[in-house]
């Protein structure tokens, strides 16, 4: 009996692990690598999908702020009563400039410098770095004080023209691309603004901004559109 159970077959046998073959281990690579491309690939068109994100909206907030700071500017024109100084809104070439700048006589409100509160000059131009800038300075300024604040409103901009509402001699409404600082000139009612980030026939950019005039009048009707002036 003894002799029976030692010499008796095991019933389960010890499972040997079988070594995995070179074309297992090269399978398995390939599928790793193709797994991390793909997740590779995913982070980066996120990554520049966000990219493309913040930079249109840096964009659209540089564009709101410059149709905000304009429509700030014209719409608080001060009509200028004394027949000695120019008119309150003007053109004007600067020497070594290619553009024409606009500048604009208005009141700035109040303002944590007392010297920029109130009647303030400012001028809208484009710098040699292609920025159109806006530059203000107290109308009233002290002798050998010249303190100005310069301020970017909007980066890559090839040129710039304003265009304003004007009164033909046929009493109907058109355009002019330039006012001279004549005195006792009326300020315009509509006031636009073509911008040109390249060079390009029509521009990048168009603002308009309506002013507190009644010089030209316009009426508008459901039928005949815009009419003449009243």
């Amino acid at each position: 009996m003894s002799m029976e159970k030692k010499h008796a077959t095991p019933i389960f046998k010890k499972a040997v692990k079988r070594p995995m073959i070179l074309f297992e281990i090269v399978v398995g690579l390939a599928l790793l690598s193709m797994l991390l491309s793909l997740l590779f690939s995913f982070f980066t068109s996120s990554a520049k999908m966000q990219d493309k994100l913040k930079k249109a909206e840096a964009a659209l907030e540089e564009r709101q702020h410059l149709s905000s700071r304009l429509q700030t500017i014209l719409t608080s024109v001060i009509p200028s009563s004394d027949p000695y100084l120019p008119a309150p809104l003007y053109t004007q070439q600067f020497p070594e400039e290619k553009n024409i700048s606009l500048v604009v006589y208005f009141d700035h409100g109040i303002d944590p410098d007392p010297a920029f509160s109130g009647p303030s000059l400012a001028r809208i131009y484009i710098n040699p770095k292609h920025e159109l800038c806006l530059a203000i300075w107290p109308r009233e300024r002290e002798k050998g004080k010249t303190s100005v604040r310069h301020e970017v409103l909007l980066r890559h901009v090839e040129s710039f023209a304003f265009q304003f509402a004007t009164k033909k001699a046929d009493q109907s409404i058109g355009w002019e691309n330039k006012r001279p600082a004549k005195a006792k000139q009326t300020i315009p009612s509509l006031v636009r603004l073509d911008i040109w980030e390249n060079e390009q026939k029509k521009p990048s950019l168009q603002f308009a901004f309506a002013l507190s005039s009644t010089e030209p009048s316009i009426v508008y009707s459901a039928h005949e559109g815009v009419k003449k002036k009243i």
